[in-house]
């Protein structure tokens, strides 16, 4: 689904950075600034201190001593997680995007806050309190001290950023250390750590200059050698204020009389600081006065952007004359290899509100073009984020929608949906009803999702873009907002939904299709939904060819996004076909053919981990389980979780699996939390998934029983008294429900319900075996092998588990016998009947290696490792591998290292090596041997 909106638009430029990496490092230390030891020494990180505090107005040095005291830590080995918050940052997901991204820096890469970092950077709306426990186990499971600091938190005006913050400081690890640099006191329980001993702070009363500081300040900083007198009178008039007396010092600096320049007057500081300004401005020669105006319009400025929207050539040496004259300036790098240009910097906020205020009143056309001018260059440099904040702010409606109507596509390529959602949740109604783009945006970005909460604000959206077609628009302009309707209602389709209408699906893509000639690439998304249309009837053939012809038209039109789609239901779709050799072929051949052409077009598709994700599936079928894990979370990585919720499921079921075979019950249910966050529609089945397991993990477990019954009431209660027989691919979470139903049925038989599955099984049964899933048919022949089991129908069951094994065997599946104790003893009763073929065995060694894994959840695991050990050590002390069988299978064909290593795409390292581990379970120690020693064990 991520390619076919792109139909009407070829992409291929790089991507973007949705960071300001300058938020997150401390600034660059201040030159000729004062070390104030007296205060350091009050700053110290104790395990036993939640939360350390510097609260005082602006112009007290807060950010000065914090960056002095991190510096600090760094050298005591202490790793430091900075974060600058501005007015952006009061966006719950916004936030949680730079804390974690912050955190991570802190951490390193392998953290495992990557899925939260990706979460946040997808959604909508997701809470942030709900992701905050992963946060914490990360932050727990690290050796290292690390202190985070919040800078400028008094901007923060979100009741559920400041919930997140709280939660943080009470349940943050004893490693962990958070600091908070505030004009104000943030809405936090200050008085209940205090009361408790749990707060440090500094406040005015402790940040102000005393007598030593001032001397050193004025004559060390600001290079003044002035009468101790004066500088006691500065230091009373100022009242310590650091920022005020730096005012003062300018002003005494411009002058050649100190003694004329006393400060007559007192009151509040920020009247104060308007007197210095309007004193130490009027001072500076006319070129400096006016950069400082117009550069005060920027977050973070360096000299090659000042250059461009000012229309000057000499930036670079405005402003380090700035930063020599100490005028509030601060450096947030080293630039790029030391490049003065290069070098980001920003303005103290108290210097910049002051000459904002100031350009805006006295300029205020000025302001508004050097915004649009500034956009415009951020824009075109990549910096969307900074040129939407320029855009927004240049007093043109048209020209910011313009900007965002431009730019949407963009980071609809980098994942980042959560964004434009952001920038069309910015403009008033007035301005969505002129512009049916926006609206268009707005609906793709919740639908998305595909949530059902968002169905009526997308259909709204929908509508008013419709309505402003037919006030606005060409008609040409109208085909195109008609064609992409089409396709957000195809997003909202994919919302869970158990009677969704395929049908209605599949005759909205004919519709269109009609309108086509048979070679014109536009006849692409249309294919695409068809094949949606055809998995959901489960009407498999038809999905495959539909989906084989739409590839060419996406080639042609360079709409990769729609060729990694296409691909991916093309593997999917021969797994549930039984075809796990040709669902991997398929994957590999894509993979292949995109490398060439993101080569050749230099874009990055994160969709691509997507193949990667069903690659996993099938490995994971196979028994090759590292293999397995390393394909679905390279999937995961690539793809971010700002891809669509489809893919997304695909690869945290498959993982849950994986962590379930291998024992980690814990990450298993982790999985399902994800998938919980992240598509709260499909809550439902994954409350089934998650009691599954912990009951195939401890049969006996009664609170897993008792959930067990709880869900198949609430699941009967969602669906009804009949169960659907539900299709194939996204289209209304068909998969989801289909999985579902298995998971139903594997329940009944679990808490000793049998009877109640078959009329369900044998509807669900027999549509498989018609329509050649193969794939689910053996799924379901081993449910029936157990309810057959679990009513005492020895016979039928051993037919049923006959059957599938007949039906695996030639096909490589493996561990879909791997279910649950009952199926297991099943297995154990064929064995003792004399049933143990090859395959079976290699079944039997990997669900041993499964039972192995789990002998630490609980004794009746460790009893199942014990019956399979007995069973395989009959013929074979240690079990060959699915793929030291496979290997074997080649050899004994006379295959060579190099064509085994070919044909599974692995080194001729690792053949040898699986030759070596083939000879020393077999006893064996040349090829022949080797061979023959299989073929007297029924391997061959």
């Amino acid at each position: 689904m991520f390619g076919i909106y792109c139909y009407t638009i070829k992409l291929t430029m790089e991507p973007i950075s949705s960071l300001i990496l300058t938020k997150l490092r401390p600034p660059a230390p201040r030159l000729r600034t004062i070390w104030r030891d007296r205060l350091l020494q009050k700053l110290t990180l104790e395990s036993d201190i939640d939360l350390t505090l510097l609260c005082a107005p602006a112009g007290y040095g807060k950010t000065t001593l914090l960056v002095d005291w991190m510096r600090q830590l760094n050298q005591a080995g202490i790793n430091v997680s900075w974060y600058s918050l501005d007015e952006s940052d009061n966006h719950p997901i916004t936030f949680g995007t730079y804390l974690i991204a912050s955190l991570e820096h802190a951490l390193g890469t392998e953290s495992g806050l990557g899925s939260v970092h990706q979460v946040l950077r997808a959604s909508t709306d997701t809470d942030l309190l709900t992701l905050l426990p992963t946060v914490i186990n990360s932050l727990c499971e690290t050796d290292h001290q690390i202190a985070l600091v919040l800078d400028d938190y008094h901007l923060i005006r979100t009741p559920l950023i400041h919930k997140a913050v709280e939660f943080l400081i009470s349940h943050r690890p004893e490693n962990f250390h958070i600091v908070i640099g505030s004009r104000s006191n943030p809405a936090l329980p200050l008085a209940r750590w205090r009361a408790r001993g749990r707060l440090v702070e500094l406040r005015a009363s402790d940040l102000r200059f005393v007598d030593d500081e001032t001397k050193r300040f004025l004559y060390d900083s600001m290079q003044l050698d002035l009468p101790d007198e004066l500088v006691t009178k500065l230091a009373e008039q100022v009242e310590g204020w650091p920022a005020g007396l730096q005012l003062a010092a300018l002003s005494i600096g411009n002058s050649a009389c100190h003694d004329q320049q006393l400060l007559p007057f007192t009151g509040a500081h920020r009247h104060q600081a308007e007197f210095l300004l309007n004193e130490v401005i009027n001072h500076l020669p006319e070129e400096m006065q006016s950069f400082l105006l117009e550069t005060s319009i920027f977050e973070r400025m360096n000299a090659k952007v000042c250059n461009a929207i000012l229309g000057i050539d000499n930036s670079a040496d405005m402003l380090v004359q700035i930063e020599q004259a100490n005028l509030f300036i601060i450096a947030l790098d080293g630039g790029e290899s030391g490049e003065t240009g290069t070098i980001w910097f920003r303005y103290h906020h108290l210097f910049r509100d002051f000459l904002r205020n100031w350009l805006t009143i006295s300029q205020p056309q000025r302001a508004r073009s050097l915004h649009r001018a500034a956009s415009e260059w951020f824009a075109a440099h990549d910096l969307l984020h900074e040129g939407a904040y320029h855009a927004f702010r240049s007093g043109d409606w048209s020209f910011a929608a313009a900007f965002v109507e431009l730019h949407s596509f963009t980071l609809i390529i980098q994942s980042d949906i959560a964004t434009i959602n952001e920038w069309c949740s910015s403009f008033p109604e007035t301005v969505m009803s002129k512009n049916p783009m926006l609206c268009i945006f707005h609906a793709f970005a919740l639908a998305y999702r595909f949530q059902g909460k968002y169905r009526n604000l997308v259909e709204a959206r929908l509508h008013l873009a419709s309505l402003a077609m037919e006030n606005l628009g060409t008609p040409g302009e109208a085909t195109g907002i008609h064609e992409f309707t089409a396709v957000v209602h195809t997003f909202l389709a994919m919302i869970p939904d158990h009677q969704v209408d395929a049908i209605k699906l599949l005759d909205l893509s004919q519709s269109h299709l009609v309108g086509y000639p048979p070679g014109d690439s536009g006849r692409f998304p249309w294919l695409l939904i068809a094949g949606y249309a055809h998995l959901a009837l489960n009407c498999p053939e038809e999905a495959k060819k539909t989906f084989e012809e739409a590839l060419p038209f996406a080639l042609q039109s360079g709409l990769f996004f729609g060729m990694v789609e296409a691909t991916f239901h093309l593997a999917r779709l021969a797994i549930s076909r039984g075809h796990l050799i040709e669902s991997l072929d398929i994957c590999q051949s894509g993979q292949a053919e995109f490398a060439i052409l993101s080569n050749q077009s230099g874009l990055v598709l994160p969709a691509l981990g997507s193949l990667d994700v069903a690659k996993g599936c099938v490995l994971l079928e196979q028994d090759h389980l590292d293999e397995a894990e390393q394909h679905l979370l390279h999937g995961i990585d690539q793809m971010g979780w700002g891809m669509n919720p489809y893919y997304l499921m695909t690869a945290f079921l498959a993982l849950a699996r994986l962590n379930e075979i291998q024992g980690r019950l814990v990450d298993a249910i982790s999985c399902f939390d994800r998938l919980d966050t992240l598509w709260p529609d499909i809550q439902l089945i994954t409350q089934g998934c998650r009691v599954l397991a912990r009951l195939r993990s401890n049969p006996e477990e009664v609170g897993a029983l008792e959930a067990g019954r709880d869900w198949l009431h609430l699941y009967h209660a969602a669906l009804g008294d009949s169960l659907p027989i539900f299709g194939l691919g996204p289209v209304g979470a068909a998969d989801a429900f289909y999985l579902a139903n298995l998971n139903w049925m594997r329940l009944q038989i679990l808490l000793s319900q049998p009877q109640a599955v078959q009329p369900y099984l044998d509807s669900h049964l027999r549509l498989a075996q018609d329509k050649g899933l193969v794939g689910r048919e053996i799924e379901l022949i081993l449910i029936q092998a157990q309810m057959y089991h679990q009513k005492g129908h020895i016979e039928p069951a051993l037919t049923s588990l006959n059957q599938a094994v007949s039906l695996s065997r030639p096909r490589g599946f493996v561990r879909v016998f791997d279910q649950s104790a009952i199926l297991d003893d099943l297995i154990h009763v064929a064995v003792q009947q004399g049933g143990c073929s090859d395959y079976l065995r290699l079944v039997l060694s990997a669900i041993r290696r499964s039972r192995r894994w789990g002998t630490d959840v609980n004794p009746s695991t460790r009893q199942q490792s014990i019956v399979f050990e007995d069973m395989l050590e009959v013929e074979l002390v240690e079990p060959l591998s699915q793929r030291e069988v496979e290997v074997i299978m080649m050899i004994a064909t006379g295959a060579t290292n190099q064509v085994i290593a070919e044909r599974f795409v692995i080194t001729i390292g690792t053949v040898k090596s699986h030759i070596h581990h083939i000879f020393r379970k077999l006893n064996a120690r040349t090829r022949t041997e080797a061979v023959a020693q299989a073929r007297k064990l029924g391997l061959l």
